[in-house]
């Protein structure tokens, strides 16, 4: 299946709205852990997180190089900050946000996946979404995507 960036990159933007304090949403290419590159976020009481894979997690032949990470810095990702808990490329909206904020947002994750990563299409992803508060898994139809 095949899906334009800019088409995913507006649906999730219409999605994550909808995401309730604990949800977790992670979107990811299929296959081995090691060589998924993918993006998540977290709802929580009072902001969004948003991380977009770092190196570290993948396998050689799946990583970004240094120029594709200076791509993903100019995005607008922050760098990992492990002892703040974010051990990915990392980004925060207040709750509520706007509009506006959550399209940048997933502009920067299209920035990481697509110019960071090289992914041609976001077709390839599959998502989980859950509530980990409750245990209740989450859909996310807009994006086209099938649950993993």
């Amino acid at each position: 299946m095949s899906v334009e960036w800019d088409v995913f990159a507006q649906a999730l933007a219409e999605e994550l709205p909808n995401l309730p304090e604990g949800g977790l949403v992670v979107i990811a290419e299929p296959g081995e852990e090691k060589y998924a590159r993918y993006t998540q976020f977290m709802q929580r009481e009072d902001e969004l997180w948003g991380y977009v894979v770092v190196n570290s997690f993948l396998d050689e032949s799946a990583r970004a190089s240094e120029e594709a990470e200076r791509i993903i810095s100019a995005a607008g990702w922050r760098a990992p900050e492990p002892s703040a808990g974010h051990d990915n490329w990392w980004a925060a909206l207040p709750w509520p946000a706007t509009a506006e904020q959550y399209l940048h947002l997933t502009q920067m994750v299209v920035a990481g996946l697509r110019d960071g990563y090289g992914i041609p299409d976001p077709g390839v992803f599959r998502y989980k979404a859950w509530n980990r508060n409750t245990g209740e898994d989450l859909d996310f139809p807009r994006l086209g995507l099938p649950r993993d």
